[in-house]
């Protein structure tokens, strides 16, 4: 039987609930043994050394944590989203050029991208990126959606409507 990163961070939270913080922590590295970006594992072991008063090696988990979720580009969209939300659109949009640069053919970042330009009043940008959206989009209904979307949204500039 294979050892599965789920099952060394399960079993090491068990541990630690059950009072044994040395074995919890070995099932936590042998999790990142394993998969050395497990963030669960490293977030647990951050807990864990925190609990235990070994703030320096704490710190140096929390930071790889930091670092590994600033990698990841579906994280990097939320956080464009809840900057979307709070019309922080600039913020949004460099966290989402990150995002389409390793996600490419994520639609939902595109929509989101066009979304903040539109927010801006930069019409051109937002229908460029609205249109990759709708280029990138994996099915007919979400390619409908998005044509609609930048019909709506967007001047005809005295063209007819798609």
């Amino acid at each position: 039987m294979r050892f599965r990163v789920e099952d060394g961070t399960n079993l090491g939270t068990l541990y630690l609930r059950n009072g044994h913080p040395a074995h919890a922590e070995a099932a936590y590295l042998q999790a990142l043994d394993v998969n050395d970006s497990d963030l669960v594992a490293m977030s647990d072991l951050a807990h864990l050394y925190e609990r235990e008063g070994d703030l320096e090696r704490a710190a140096a988990y929390r930071k790889k944590v930091a670092r590994h979720r600033w990698l990841n580009p579906y994280y990097r969209f939320e956080l464009a989203r809840r900057a979307y939300a709070a019309q922080h659109y600039d913020e949004a949009i460099a966290h989402l050029k990150y995002a389409t640069r390793e996600r490419p053919k994520e639609d939902r970042f595109w929509h989101l991208l066009g979304l903040c330009y539109l927010g801006k009043g930069d019409l051109t940008a937002a229908r460029r990126w609205l249109s990759k959206a709708e280029e990138v989009a994996t099915t007919e209904a979400l390619k409908r959606t998005y044509a609609a979307e930048i019909d709506t949204l967007l001047p005809h500039d005295g063209a007819p409507p798609r």
